[in-house]
């Protein structure tokens, strides 16, 4: 997805914050449209988390696979995009958590349980 052109980039350090507060055994799934910056966001992860080898992956296939295997994940990190919500959305238990960054100033991040949104 190409960002709104008003919206920033989101920083790394956002992620990080979110990797930092993870478990070490946690699992990473990089899905992106554009896979030379997954891979470049998954080399700078690794500087400032060594200990994590292995538990970043980058997902390089066709929309719809990425879509559903997004789905199925148990917490969500989110881009502004509407493919990364949806890839939320989609998730049918709703137990873990949605995180993504306040896109009018990234300084402020919500948490919150996507459940209301499913009847």
């Amino acid at each position: 997805d190409v960002p709104h052109p008003e919206w920033p980039l989101i920083s790394y350090d956002f992620y990080f914050k979110i990797i930092d507060s993870m478990p070490k055994e946690e699992k990473f799934f990089i899905c992106s449209d554009i896979i030379e910056r997954g891979q470049h966001f998954i080399s700078e992860a690794l500087k400032k988390f060594p200990e994590r080898k292995g538990n970043f992956i980058i997902v390089d296939d066709s929309s719809f696979k990425t879509l559903a295997l997004m789905s199925m994940c148990h917490n969500h990190v989110l881009y502004h995009s509407t493919f990364s919500f949806w890839g939320a959305y989609l998730d049918q238990k709703q137990e873990g958590k949605t995180i993504f960054p306040d896109t009018f100033d990234n300084k402020v991040c919500w948490l919150f349980d996507m459940g209301f949104l499913v009847e």
